[in-house]
């Protein structure tokens, strides 16, 4: 299944929805012909923190794309179209962790 993001100027503006794959393509093009980006996607990026203060890790596999064999955050991913930042943790803990995830929200955050 194609993974469509919503597209955001550099501003925060909404500007489209695209389909992942093409997104990047679209944005390596122009950081390779202009040397920047004129758009965005919203991501989620995770560290995971045992009690004794001690960050995991995950090593990506060699076989990505992008930065192969290379150390990486805990948890990462894209906020897909008509998904919250939080959605899009529990999403991708379930993936990338394979255990259910919550997010709590600090009560002077929450709405009334």
């Amino acid at each position: 299944m194609t993974e469509v993001l919503e597209v955001y100027d550099l501003d925060g503006k909404l500007i489209g929805k695209e389909e992942r794959g093409k997104f990047y393509a679209e944005i390596k093009e122009e950081f390779a012909s202009k040397g920047k980006i004129s758009k965005q996607v919203k991501s989620i990026r995770l560290l995971l923190m045992n009690s004794d203060g001690r960050v995991y890790l995950q090593k990506r596999s060699k076989l990505k794309s992008e930065n192969p064999g290379l150390y990486d955050k805990t948890i990462g991913g894209h906020v897909s179209k008509g998904h919250t930042f939080e959605i899009a943790v529990i999403k991708e803990c379930a993936e990338e962790l394979g255990f259910p995830a919550t997010v709590l929200t600090p009560p002077n955050l929450m709405k009334q």
